[in-house]
């Protein structure tokens, strides 16, 4: 469904029925392998003060029912994903053990959202190869984009290689959750 100022994202952590239709059956036309090869990656794109550029990802909702956004923005020497919703004012991200708001961020924009999905990693899972990357922490790791359910809501955060589990925000503090999904980028099987 689109959303004025960006496509809505199929939010649940089950898996995709086209990836399972794309699977069972290889046999594409060579029309349909050039609109796949044409698809363009989701893309960061500056913003600030609350702005949504066209075509954001939608990464979850909020207890109240507001569209979650994927953003990530700058703090200290890292650059973290976290969430912006309508009237946030900024880039809501966790540092430090506490959730703040950034003016000056970054949105997660991709015109065919529905060639994104999330990914399940339970305790200690490995993050998929096909994750979004968003941003490095102060360590230089690359963060990815992860998300877990709370009161009703999907509320987005990050995650790494080095701590793996997800960090989200919620009311002003950082919640920690040990099974989680991750945003990633669906492919196709190559033929050979």
């Amino acid at each position: 469904m689109m959303h004025h100022t960006g496509r809505n994202l199929r939010v649940g952590f089950r898996a995709s029925p086209w990836v399972a239709a794309v699977a069972a059956c290889l046999c594409l036309t060579s029309a349909a392998k050039a609109e796949l090869t044409a698809i363009d990656p989701p893309e960061w794109v500056a913003a600030s003060g609350g702005n949504l550029p066209k075509n954001a990802v939608q990464v979850g909702t909020d207890s109240d029912g507001k569209v979650l956004y994927a953003c990530m923005a700058r703090s200290g020497s890292g650059t973290y994903p976290g969430k912006l919703g309508r009237g946030f004012g900024g880039c809501y991200i966790v540092v430090n053990g506490r959730e703040i708001t950034v003016p000056n961020y970054e949105v997660l924009v991709m015109e065919h959202t529905e060639y994104l999905d999330w990914a399940a990693v339970g305790i200690g899972g490995a993050i998929p190869s096909n994750a979004v990357e968003a941003g490095q922490d102060e360590s230089r790791n690359t963060n990815y984009i992860c998300a877990i359910k709370y009161q009703g809501s999907q509320q987005a955060g990050r995650t790494n290689d080095r701590y793996p589990h997800c960090r989200v925000g919620y009311g002003g503090r950082e919640m920690v959750e040990n099974s989680y999904s991750v945003l990633v980028r669906l492919t196709l099987p190559r033929r050979n």
